[in-house]
């Protein structure tokens, strides 16, 4: 098993180049979908749910949170109810 980076809401921020806070709202949807605990950092695996949150965000015109819960939850495999 590979060790996967981890990063803080700044870290992660840098990283994608957005604002801390619209990473502390993709950390909240995260833990909301119990895929991160409340106070644990993220990790190189939801770098392919920010891209697509970021590509529905920006090419499209979704609504962030929207984006996110519908990257998330394909990216992991999860049924993700709209907000």
């Amino acid at each position: 098993m590979k060790i996967q980076n981890t990063y803080s809401t700044e870290e992660f921020a840098d990283q994608v180049g957005e604002k801390v806070a619209i990473i502390r709202t993709f950390q909240i949807i995260a833990w909301e979908l119990n895929l991160i605990q409340s106070d644990q950092l993220l990790t190189e695996s939801f770098l392919p749910a920010w891209d697509t949150a970021q590509q529905l965000h920006s090419l499209e015109g979704v609504e962030w949170e929207d984006a996110i819960r519908f990257a998330l939850g394909k990216v992991f495999g999860i049924s993700v109810n709209p907000s």
